[in-house]
Formats: structure tokens, C-alpha cells, sequence
């Protein structure tokens, strides 16, 4: 029995809303109850700022980590054929 990639990809999506949804709520929480408790309302405007923020924080970072990471893999694999190149042409003389 095969699970098509649909269904994975609906479920993950729903996860990741479920997680946002999660995230803003706490964030409404929290400011409700510190910063914005003589005004509560403001706290769901703010929370949903804040929470749009540190997605696309997070998906940048995430981003930047892949991009570093590309260059250090391409460094590798040019210091991989100049080495492969190297020893065979030691071992040819």
C-alpha cells in the first residue's frame, strides 16, 4: 500500500499551519499577558506580526545555512578532483 506524494504533501502542509496557528496563539498569550494587558486587543495584531516575522526569519537563516553549506560542499569537490588529478598523474610517471 503506497501513500502518494499528494496526501504526504497536504499533510505536511497542515502540520505546518497547525504549527503557525500554534505559534501565533502563544505569542497572543504572552503579549496579552505582559506587554499589551491594558489592551488586549493589540496583542492579536502584534501577535500575528510577530509571528509572520519569525517564519520568514527562520526560512532566511535556513536559507543562509543552505547557501553556506553549498559553498563549503563545492570547495570539497574541487579540492577532491585537483587531488584525484594529483595522484594520477604521480602514479602514471
Amino acid at each position: 500500500m503506497s501513500i502518494s506524494v499528494a496526501v504526504v504533501m497536504n499533510e505536511a502542509f497542515k502540520l505546518f499551519v497547525y504549527a503557525y496557528n500554534g505559534l501565533v496563539n502563544l505569542l497572543q498569550y504572552i503579549l496579552q499577558e505582559t506587554i499589551f494587558k491594558a489592551n488586549p486587543a493589540l496583542a492579536n495584531t502584534y501577535g500575528n506580526a510577530i509571528a509572520l516575522l519569525i517564519s520568514l526569519t527562520a526560512l532566511y537563516l535556513l536559507l543562509v545555512f543552505i547557501a553556506a553549506f553549498k559553498k563549503i560542499l563545492g570547495v570539497l569537490i574541487a579540492i577532491g578532483w585537483v587531488l584525484l588529478i594529483i595522484a594520477i598523474i604521480l602514479n602514471v610517471h
